[in-house]
């Protein structure tokens, strides 16, 4: 299946690029996920699909792939030029463009301010919240609010660029770190879901959306270098690439 962002070059007949705009998105004529289907954006400005070069491109990892080069003209270049200077709020409005931060590659934080502290007592109470009240998991609650703003194609996008560059690396160095420190099984997952949810949490901050809870919290504590991560009893907070408990909350 096609991802965001895709577009359609034409090279030996036109400069041109081709794609759909905020506006389009919105009047989108195919199916939910047609805005990234190479073959409606074709279908859609009569291009013929075989005789085309077709890309696609990550505005938060600003990575260009070719997913096929059709037309004789081999335009990679200017393509990746163009889409690099792209405006995006003029693609998905609500999306937040910026970089992608892997936590524990910030400098290390050897003891937690009173504020980030607080953060911690922040996302704990959130997380709780949504627990209590959604009886979901916070990346139900979080998707569901953005497939219904951008579609459920472009969170699923943004999702696996956080975890791929930033959230699935923590995990795995705090899983590395607490393997031996957790006999109970049952507490190893439990600490392995709470990274999750702080992660989701985390992803949701790229994106202009009303989630019913104030997940920012959790944003600070990752921007700042720090993980949340829950014990079964004990709230804990990672840091550095060694992946160091530097505070506990019971």
């Amino acid at each position: 299946m096609c991802k965001f962002f895709s577009f359609v070059t034409n090279p030996d007949n036109t400069s041109d690029f081709y794609y759909f705009d905020a506006k389009q998105r919105a009047e989108d004529p195919f199916d939910p996920f047609g805005a990234d289907s190479h073959s409606h954006i074709c279908a859609y400005y009569k291009i013929n699909k075989d005789k085309c070069n077709k890309y696609e491109y990550s505005p938060l990892t600003r990575k260009i792939f070719v997913d096929t080069q059709n037309a004789r003209i081999d335009d990679r270049a200017r393509a990746e030029r163009w889409v690099k200077s792209l405006d995006f709020k003029t693609i998905v409005e609500k999306m937040i463009i910026k970089p992608i931060i892997s936590p524990l590659t910030l400098p290390a934080v050897d003891l937690p301010t009173e504020e980030q502290i607080g953060w911690l007592n922040e996302w704990r109470s959130t997380r709780e919240r949504v627990g209590v009240e959604k009886e979901l998991m916070i990346y139900t609650v979080v998707g569901s609010a953005v497939a219904e703003v951008v579609g459920a194609e472009l969170w699923a996008s943004v999702w696996d660029a956080v975890w791929n560059l930033a959230c699935g690396k923590a995990e795995s160095a705090i899983q590395a770190r607490i393997k031996g420190e957790f006999f109970s099984t049952i507490c190893a997952s439990t600490v392995c879901r709470s990274i999750i949810d702080a992660s989701v949490a985390y992803a949701s901050s790229f994106f202009d959306v009303d989630y019913g809870y104030d997940f920012s919290a959790a944003v600070k504590l990752f921007e700042s270098g720090l993980v949340p991560a829950y014990g079964g009893d004990v709230w804990l907070l990672y840091s550095g690439t060694e992946a160091r408990s530097v505070y506990e909350l019971r």
